[in-house]
């Protein structure tokens, strides 16, 4: 009889499920291939606080929010943060800095694929952001996607196909991040 308790399999220091698919193991794989560890985001370059008076609000310092994923996400390797430790800052992925979120989000799509229970959220949260629905996200997305290479967004839709075919429902997110990926690989490719 199979156990099934949770024994992970430490990867580059992400730590996979062994019921993880091969499929999920390649992917995981691409991942690293794909996303250079350094340079990391130095830790004042995580978040930028809105309510700071520095960034026009109008508090005398960051947030505790901006404060606590500074202080944890600062000087680490996007491959170091447990799926667990991913899920507990989802919401990080808005309040980082352009380049703390383009560093992180391969950390984010690993984290997901490696222990998808622990993930929980995580991945639909990072297909929302993908889908770029909203003005925000659909900025953020956009100017994510601009700075990275063409196995980058390839391994991007890679994840997003894998999320699609782990969900039974159908979710227009999906159909929007994928729309939005395409789009910036066609204009990719044109410019090669």
């Amino acid at each position: 009889m199979r156990s099934t308790e949770f024994r992970p399999i430490r990867v580059d220091l992400i730590y996979v499920r062994e019921e993880a698919s091969l499929i999920d193991q390649s992917l995981i794989n691409e991942i690293a291939v794909a996303f250079p560890l350094d340079p990391i985001p130095l830790a004042d370059d995580i978040t930028r606080c809105t309510y700071d008076k520095k960034n026009g609000g109008s508090f005398s310092g960051p947030c505790s929010d901006c404060v606590e994923i500074a202080e944890f996400f600062g000087s680490k390797q996007w491959n170091e943060p447990t799926p667990l430790e991913y899920r507990r800052f989802c919401d990080a992925t808005s309040l980082m800095t352009q380049n703390a979120f383009n560093y992180y989000l391969p950390g984010w799509m690993t984290a997901s694929v490696a222990d998808r229970r622990t993930a929980d959220v995580l991945p639909d949260h990072l297909i929302s952001t993908m889908s770029g629905r909203s003005e925000f996200s659909a900025a953020r997305i956009e100017k994510c996607y601009e700075c990275l290479s063409e196995s980058q967004l390839l391994c991007i839709k890679r994840f997003i196909v894998w999320y699609h075919g782990d969900e039974d429902w159908d979710d227009k997110d999906v159909d929007f991040a994928l729309e939005r990926l395409h789009s910036r690989l066609a204009r990719e490719q044109k410019s090669t």
